[in-house]
């Protein structure tokens, strides 16, 4: 049987801008196009309710980590848009998108008057924020982690020395498309299938600490 093999994935700093569909620039070759496919086969559908996508923009106001989004670099095809494909993180990458296109709206009592285009607004959406608020969001962090899904590592070859020498020869080959999706969807079931998920009790508990009610 063949060792397990070892999944080496690049960390990356990027702002919530990074995660957006590209707008294109007149007159400069900037194209307009979507730098991300969400659609891999092993990904569920669009499943996150108002409520979570909400939440997500509370979280990204108030500074709490969210999580990278794990993507895997495409190689270059003839026809193809994406520069990467989404193995984990497709549900907040679909709720910064829907937040930054005015597609819902959040408490407007959330935000600092400065940031909102008309204080003391009940709801806010997008739009609905200053440029300053607009700014704020625009800079929040959310990190990618990339996986190069193309290159397999094969182990060192037949000349290797000693162990712990760096100038052993090192071997990698090549994935096809075909087996690119099978390391992905591997790497999603590990990321996804660990840990016993929150309940709605679980989740509801929580919440009545955060309201003030005595554990």
């Amino acid at each position: 049987m063949a060792p397990l093999p070892e999944i080496h994935l690049s960390a990356l700093s990027y702002t919530l801008e990074h995660w957006l569909p590209r707008t294109g620039i007149p007159g400069t070759g900037l194209r307009a196009h979507d730098p991300l496919d969400l659609a891999a086969p092993y990904q569920r559908g669009s499943v996150w309710t108002l409520g979570q996508r909400q939440a997500l923009v509370k979280s990204l106001y108030m500074g709490v980590p969210i999580g990278a989004v794990i993507v895997s670099t495409l190689p270059y095809q003839a026809g193809r848009e994406a520069d990467w494909r989404v193995v984990d993180g497709k549900q907040r990458v679909e709720a910064i998108r829907a937040w930054a296109a005015d597609e819902f709206a959040v408490p407007g009592d959330w935000f600092a008057e400065e940031y909102l285009e008309q204080p003391g607004a009940l709801t806010v959406s997008w739009s609905g924020l200053s440029v300053r608020g607009q700014r704020k969001f625009q800079g929040c962090m959310v990190p990618g982690l990339q996986f190069d899904a193309e290159r397999v590592w094969l182990g060192f070859g037949p000349g290797e020395v000693a162990p712990g020498k760096d100038d052993r020869e090192r071997r990698w080959g090549k994935r096809t498309e075909a087996e690119m999706l099978v390391a992905e969807a591997e790497l999603y079931a590990l990321i996804n299938g660990g840990g016993t998920p929150q309940t709605a009790e679980d989740m509801a508990r929580a919440a009545d600490v955060a309201r003030g009610a005595q554990p």
